[in-house]
């Protein structure tokens, strides 16, 4: 008999089966057991624990065969189960099978599409139906963006709240796998051509593919993200219809179950539920001639013309707001452009075209910066647009800025224009290189025997100590006196190794490189802002 040492256990036969839990039966689990005494239980798999929807059950004996299915919802088979309140304990007899996650479906108001709200815009030859669930709201988050390479004249004509009780199923009232999300319909009477309606601003990058639904073929864009344990995807569908061009988007949420102690009990919404909501929202969606006046075809024949390219500045140096220069242009029979830059070691930040009209999101906010050459946005035919440089080598660069114009999703590099940028070298120091010693004393390189003078190509060693025990790491910085002014930043020289460690007690070696030469150079030490210290003066020859 296996012997348990948690303590207020029933240790006779006759008061465990006066504990026995529910559903701890051959009867009621519906398993016949191996042995007496034997029952299966269900629940997600810890190992050395099962989490069941009657609690946890800590299991004595060897336990691993459940190692291959940790975290997976489980069939086993114990004896000897104990109860107290202390919890239950039982020994692990065997492994069974894994078994899959509850069902869920979509609820009873989004299936029965025929009780749907019936609504009809014959302005822009749309009628549409949703659930009568579905709460109407403002065009307002960022997720709604019809993604049209040119936003300007875009249309709301309708966005709906996707509620947290679309999906229902087991436990889902407990824990909300469905975090809710949002159906929005556009209409932009700009876009003339069905090649240009089927492209999207990539913003965010996506998956395309087509999709028929119903009579109505579709271009599709899906891209996702997750934060704080909330995965999020975007579905954006494009579609030309009696000349118009349409975007319908569906953005949804989903919690990640393994956030929650018996994650694995919890229901699972599967792709293809998710893609059949879409299906449903889109199958009420029907087309007609609109009545507002269309743009109208473009002549096959209409070559884009690129009429002006200018730039507010041809330098930017490299501080967070004058890094940006703005870049305005005018066209001719584009249908929109694309900015992108070329430096292998630039690197830049666009902000986003503009929101469509009615969002409260402004335009102007930078991208996070990106290498240059995969910095590519579209945008209007006439417009300007604002980009941040960045540059992080010694010496300044020169970036080239391109303007491309599209007639019918067809680029047209013959008619790019070309701006030229210098972008001056990283500054780390903008408002000047500190030259007060705080905490951080250097015990090496020494001055002590005499002027110092190095050969390029020599290696120098940097020794020092840092007194505040808050400091991690210590960054290393080559700066050059100036007469009259504070010395003058040149490069970071642990760059490429990163902040060293430890601070209290540190070294580091730099190789001179052949590009330096002359005198009053000096070493920065530096963690933080707190703690600083300037070495001794050197110079640099041949």
């Amino acid at each position: 008999m296996l012997s348990f040492m948690l303590p207020g256990f029933p240790q006779t036969q006759a008061a465990r089966a006066a504990h026995a839990g529910p559903g701890e039966s051959a009867q009621a689990t519906g398993i016949q057991p191996g042995a007496v005494g034997e029952i299966a239980i269900e629940g997600c798999n810890y190992v050395d624990n099962i989490l069941t929807s009657k609690g946890t059950y800590w299991l004595a004996g060897d336990t691993s065969p459940l190692r291959p299915y940790a975290s997976q919802l489980v069939r086993i088979v114990v004896r000897h189960v104990l109860h107290s309140l202390y919890g239950t304990a039982a020994e692990f007899v065997r492994f069974e099978k894994t078994l899959p996650p509850p069902p869920t479906s979509l609820n009873d108001a989004v299936r029965d599409s025929y009780r749907w709200q019936r609504h009809k815009n014959p302005k822009y030859g749309l009628r549409f139906a949703v659930p009568s669930s579905f709460p109407a709201t403002e065009v307002e988050r960022a997720f709604e963006r019809p993604e049209f390479v040119n936003p300007q004249g875009t249309v709301a004509l309708a966005s709906y709240e996707i509620p947290l009780d679309t999906y229902h199923g087991p436990d889902l009232q407990r824990v909300r796998i469905f975090a809710g999300g949002h159906f929005a319909i556009f209409a932009n009477p700009e876009i003339a051509n069905e090649p240009s309606c089927l492209q999207f601003g990539n913003r965010y990058p996506g998956t395309l593919s087509w999709r028929m639904i119903g009579r109505t073929r579709y271009r599709e864009s899906v891209w996702g993200g997750a934060a704080a344990g909330t995965g999020y995807k975007n579905d954006t569908f494009h579609t030309l219809q009696h000349g118009l061009c349409y975007a319908i988007t569906v953005e949804t949420a989903f919690v990640n179950p393994g956030n929650f102690d018996g994650g694995c009990m919890l229901p699972v919404i599967t792709a293809q539920q998710e893609s059949d909501l879409d299906r449903r929202l889109l199958a009420r969606l029907a087309y007609s001639k609109p009545e507002i006046a269309l743009k109208g075809r473009q002549a096959l024949s209409a070559s884009p013309i690129v009429v002006s390219f200018t730039a507010s500045s041809r330098v930017a140096d490299n501080l967070p707001v004058t890094s940006r220069v703005t870049f305005s242009w005018t066209t001719r029979d584009a249908d929109y452009v694309r900015i992108s830059c070329l430096h292998p070691n630039a690197r830049a930040g666009i902000p986003e075209p503009e929101s469509p009209a009615g969002s409260k999101n402004q335009a102007g906010i930078s991208l996070a910066p990106v290498p240059c050459q995969d910095t590519a946005l579209d945008y209007p035919p006439n417009g300007s647009a604002s980009v941040y440089f960045y540059n992080w080598e010694d010496d300044p660069i020169e970036v080239a800025v391109t303007l491309t114009p599209f007639s019918r999703a067809t680029p047209y590099p013959a008619e790019n224009k070309t701006i030229g940028i210098t972008v001056a070298r990283l500054n780390q120091f903008p408002d000047g290189v500190p030259t007060e010693s705080k905490n951080i004393s250097i015990l090496g390189p020494s001055s002590s025997a005499g002027p110092l003078v190095y050969k390029q190509g020599a290696q120098l060693t940097v020794r020092w100590t840092d007194s505040l025990d808050s400091d991690r790491c210590v960054n290393l910085y080559l700066v050059q006196d100036q007469t009259g002014a504070a010395p003058n930043y040149l490069t970071q020289i642990n760059r490429s190794r990163g902040c060293v460690s430890p601070a209290k007690n540190g070294s580091f070696t730099w190789t001179i490189p052949q590009k330096y030469a002359g005198s009053g150079f000096r070493i920065l030490l530096a963690s933080g802002t707190v703690s600083t210290a300037l070495s001794v003066r050197f110079s640099i020859v041949p």
